[in-house]
């Protein structure tokens, strides 16, 4: 910047801030009288932030509370649920215990059939146990004879 310009430029600065002392030395012009109703109104208003914003503060101190105390209550009723539903287990197996024993049957006419009828499934079942793997192999093997077969290989 050469000194000319630097010049210009103080000359500016100067004239601006002796134009806003003017400015601020001259007569406002008239400023409606004050109006008491309107000031009373933004008070109320104010006052009512305040209070809105006092309230919106207590009830986020007193969700957290009233969450906790409602927790604790959820736990205490399923507590008791739970206590009375033992209470009841524990009183059902008293009772069958103090129940007496039905009287045991007469013993079958047949007593020594019906044992060797049992025996005899017994058998079965185990000669089953070990012979339906083996049916069950064969008969895939014979199904993908078939299939063989059939298509033609």
């Amino acid at each position: 910047m050469t000194w000319a310009e630097a010049t210009a430029h103080k000359t500016r600065a100067c004239l601006w801030r002796c134009r806003n002392a003017c400015m601020l030395t001259r007569v406002s012009p008239a400023v409606a009288p004050f109006d008491a109703v309107l000031s009373a109104h933004v008070q109320s208003l104010h006052a009512r932030a305040d209070a809105l914003t006092a309230q919106a503060i207590a009830r986020r101190k007193e969700v957290p509370a009233r969450r906790a105390a409602a927790l604790q209550a959820r736990h205490e009723a399923l507590r008791r649920v739970r206590e009375a539903s033992e209470a009841r287990k524990r009183k059902r197996e008293e009772e069958w215990k103090a129940a007496p024993l039905p009287p045991a049957p007469a013993p079958p006419a047949r007593l020594a059939e019906t044992a060797a009828t049992l025996r005899k499934s017994l058998a079965e079942l185990e000669t089953l146990q070990t012979e339906l793997p083996k049916l069950t192999e064969r008969t895939r093997t014979h199904t993908a004879l078939v299939k063989r077969l059939r298509s033609g290989a």
